[in-house]
């Protein structure tokens, strides 16, 4: 049961961390695209934000990736993540 102190507790707490709590953002549909339906996410070999596709998954979280002009790496599978709707590519 919530008494009058919890309210002022969590209202003081509202102020402090400035404002009225914020919604998490609307998730956006994956981008539909059969040739590169993901994006590279971190910034090796200079490929960060390019699209790309998933050619193999193997052991220890590794990914082979392939990129629009062809270059291939093995990479985690934490460095690409599904492409959305209105990315820039």
């Amino acid at each position: 049961m919530s008494t009058v102190s919890d309210h002022h507790n969590q209202a003081a707490v509202i102020r402090w961390l400035g404002g009225e709590p914020r919604r998490p953002p609307a998730r956006r549909q994956p981008q539909v695209s059969d040739d590169l339906p993901y994006v590279f996410r971190w910034k090796a070999h200079g490929r960060q934000h390019e699209p790309c596709r998933l050619f193999a998954r193997g052991a220890m979280n590794a990914a082979g990736v392939e990129f629009a002009d062809g270059f291939r790496m093995v990479v985690s599978v934490n460095a690409i993540r599904k492409a959305r709707i209105g990315e820039p590519q």
